[in-house]
């Protein structure tokens, strides 16, 4: 299907929808500043699916009414293109700006919702990142798009991206000399009010969040939570190799966690959190104290001792699962879900170093 145009209210969008009729629908949301052919270089990847795509208000070929926007502007025109071509349920998936379109999205449309891919996003800007998009936002208005162009491209590309001229920095080298200075305080304006952090308890889809070291709009602190069942898998892969007495501690260890999260799952957040603080907590710990002291006793260079740092490496970035009762333990849920909508390959994990 060829690149149409429809109208959704009171604009007209620019959309793409190809693959089979009766396969799961994944819709992808560009970043700020881009457009539908941000992934045009993904597609191979989303082969055997149904794909919708479409230029944001104020993005690409889309209408670019007078601003300011709002999320829930965005995310109502994404519904709205979905009831025009009878679309009642998606795989939704969002970029930076897309992926805080994306949220609102899931806040406000659950029922359409099959699942939920985040990708190098974040819930919430502080005052300092709020102060910087609306400065931005005002350049581009008083100064043109260009005066604020190689900002952005710094910010949003490491070095080796742009000394090697990689296809993402060419297509958002274009994409940003090209996007309207209106468009872009409009759309600034809609990002500038992201706060869904309080909310996302509430999204219930099972969810998959991918984030890169690389990029400062969506810091890593804020998109990484590690998974204990990779923890746990190579323990066992180690056990059943070479019996390993430490492995099988390790697993039994690991299991208690998973004791409490049976006795816990379903309920509220609130209640998730005390039983944890209560019970899982203690058993992190000693879990964490006692692997320190496994090191001591075992030949650095065994694929146990490997096994051990991995999991003290990773159980540093699980801990924020202790304080927060819409966290899991493991992405177990999520990676079953998305098992239908399976890319060969990576999904679009860093477009900023293709």
């Amino acid at each position: 299907m060829t690149i149409e145009h429809i109208n959704i209210g009171d604009i007209t969008l620019r959309y793409e929808l190809t693959g089979p009729r009766e396969a799961p629908v994944v819709c992808l949301n560009h970043c700020f500043a881009s457009g539908l052919g941000y992934w045009d270089l993904h597609l191979p990847a989303f082969e055997g699916l149904r794909v919708l795509r479409h230029d944001a208000r104020g993005h690409g070929g889309s209408d670019a009414p007078p601003g300011p926007y709002t999320l829930e502007m965005l995310a109502a025109d994404a519904a709205g293109l979905q009831d025009a071509l009878g679309i009642d349920r998606v795989h939704f998936c969002g970029v930076s700006l897309g992926g805080q379109i994306a949220q609102t999205f899931a806040l406000n449309y659950p029922e359409r919702l099959a699942s939920l891919i985040l990708v190098n996003t974040t819930c919430q800007y502080d005052d300092d990142q709020v102060a910087m998009w609306q400065e931005r936002a005002q350049q581009a208005l008083d100064d043109g798009i260009e005066a604020i162009h190689a900002p952005l491209m710094a910010r949003w590309f490491t070095q080796e991206a742009a000394d090697r001229k990689l296809p993402g920095y060419l297509y958002m080298d274009e994409a940003i000399r090209n996007f309207a200075p209106r468009s872009f305080a409009a759309a600034a304006t809609a990002m500038c009010e992201l706060n869904t952090t309080q909310r996302l308890p509430q999204i219930k889809a099972p969810t998959l969040i991918i984030g890169t070291p690389d990029d400062p709009g969506a810091p890593r602190e804020v998109t990484e939570v590690a998974c204990m069942a990779h923890i746990r898998r190579k323990f066992v892969d180690i056990h059943k190799a070479q019996g390993s007495a430490i492995a099988e501690e390790a697993i039994k260890r690991i299991a208690k966690l998973y004791g409490v999260e049976k006795d816990v799952r379903g309920q509220p957040p609130d209640q998730r959190v005390r039983a944890r603080q209560s019970r899982s907590k203690a058993i992190f710990n000693d879990l964490e104290t006692w692997l320190h002291a496994q090191l001591t006793r075992i030949s650095g260079k065994s694929p146990l001792a490997g096994a051990i740092r991995y999991a003290l490496t990773r159980m540093k970035k699980l801990r924020p699962w202790l304080e927060h009762g819409f966290l899991e333990l493991d992405n177990n849920t999520a990676e079953r879900s998305m098992r239908p909508i399976a890319m060969r390959g990576t999904l679009c994990t860093s477009f900023l170093t293709v």
